[in-house]
């Protein structure tokens, strides 16, 4: 076979072979186009159009994200307060001796020497806290509350308003108390005959059941006690709640004894709250 004829076998063999360079850009070409309904297109444009859908809810998630770090996003958890005899507190103030606490909340939750209940003169329980307090301190509560010794005079009445008796030995029930001191604060709108300004009189016998509380708490021995706020609900009649809560303040910090470590004055409304810290803010700016 002549040089001419093999040369023309080389070239024919060159392109019959796949893989050679001349049929290479051709068969590069149909891979990068591809069929569509629309006609040929890029293929590496349309596995991205492909692919948008994807992506879309990976940018939604980011979008999301950005949402929530602006201005409209919701804050973070609160953490929870550190507690103070199981309340948690608002205020403290230094006294003579230990501290007054304003605390949120309600007296049931603490845990402290001695609870203040609001009372009636009969001391057996009633409605509101006090009827609260009777459920959570069980048989026991009731047991010794009916102990009690009535007044000379009376069958029923146990402590006169503006005083306090205190029931020991607890825990009681579900509280978490050595002892529960029963005050009777006024019901300013139905006060015991007196001289002087009706309102001048419950204020003075307001103070009176605070400072008498103080006093049992004292005999008991007690290092921590929880006043829940007394004559400051629908007892309280046409005096403010301001001047209830500056007599609570004022009482409790007069009365503090040594041995007293801390003193929980426990306001269970927001307004209550608010109110309390204010009072005791004045109290101990002077």
């Amino acid at each position: 076979m002549d040089s001419k004829a093999d040369s023309k076998m080389e070239d024919a063999a060159n392109v019959d072979e796949p893989g050679t360079d001349s049929a290479e850009p051709n068969k590069q070409f149909l891979l990068d186009r591809i069929a569509t309904s629309d006609g040929f297109k890029d293929a590496k444009a349309h596995k991205e159009e492909d692919a948008a859908p994807e992506a879309a809810p990976a940018a939604d998630a980011k979008a999301t994200e950005e949402a929530s770090s602006g201005e409209d996003a919701s804050p973070p958890k609160r953490r929870r307060p550190l507690l103070v005899d199981n309340l948690e507190p608002l205020a403290r103030h230094a006294l003579k001796y230990g501290e007054l606490v304003v605390s949120k909340g309600s007296v049931l939750d603490a845990h402290v020497g001695a609870l203040v209940n609001a009372a009636n003169e009969g001391c057996q329980g009633g409605g509101g806290v006090d009827g609260a307090i009777t459920s959570a301190g069980g048989d026991l509560l009731a047991e010794k509350r009916e102990a009690l010794p009535c007044l000379a005079g009376s069958d029923w009445r146990r402590c006169n308003t503006g005083d306090a008796v205190v029931t020991s030995g607890g825990p009681f029930g579900s509280l978490r108390c050595d002892a529960v001191i029963h005050a009777v604060g006024p019901n300013y709108h139905s006060l015991p005959d007196g001289e002087g300004d009706e309102l001048a009189r419950g204020d003075a016998l307001l103070r009176s059941a605070y400072v008498s509380s103080m006093a049992r708490a004292k005999e008991e021995k007690c290092k921590t006690v929880a006043f829940l706020l007394l004559s400051a609900g629908i007892f309280r009649g046409l005096q403010s709640l301001d001047t209830i809560l500056a007599i609570s303040v004022g009482a409790v910090a007069d009365a503090a004894y040594e041995g007293l470590e801390r003193v929980h004055l426990v306001a269970f409304t927001p307004g209550e709250q608010r109110k309390l810290k204010a009072a005791a803010a004045a109290r101990f700016a002077e």
